[in-house]
């Protein structure tokens, strides 16, 4: 009996983080990593359902079995924590973004801009934060 709840239950935690993965690919820009990561997602949680079905289980010892739903259970956790935690990582980056137009009056924030401008120009990476009430930028070109 707990087996099958583990079961049900990690094939519900695959289809939220499955759910989470989805709904970041506009913001991700429809990134090939991003696709096989939620592919991947996707994959999973099929496997999860296939799980439940009892007779795709009879050549296997009990041991076997409860190891494997376990197991199951585990990955399932991790990748549905995990995609929380990447959604809030593009939920910052959102809030930068707004950061970073918030001035538009004419002739302010053009200095950032450009800079932004020349370092995506040469595929360089930067990036902005705040530590212990300071505001950074950084940047590698």
């Amino acid at each position: 009996m707990v087996t099958q709840i583990v079961v049900y239950l990690s094939l519900l935690l695959q289809i939220v983080a499955m759910g989470f993965a989805i709904s970041l690919f506009k913001r991700t820009k429809f990134n090939a990593a991003w696709i096989l990561i939620s592919t991947g997602f996707f994959l999973m949680a099929i496997y999860r359902a296939i799980e439940l079905v009892p007779s795709m289980h009879r050549g296997e010892s009990e041991e076997l079995y409860q190891t494997k739903v376990w197991l199951s259970f585990v990955i399932s956790l991790a990748f549905a924590i995990g995609a929380f935690y990447i959604r809030k990582v593009f939920q910052f980056l959102r809030r930068l973004d707004g950061i970073r137009s918030v001035s538009d009056k004419a002739g302010h924030g053009i200095g950032v801009r450009s800079i932004i401008s020349v370092i995506e120009k040469y595929n360089g990476v930067y990036d902005f934060f705040t530590k212990d009430g300071v505001f950074y930028f950084q940047a590698c070109m």
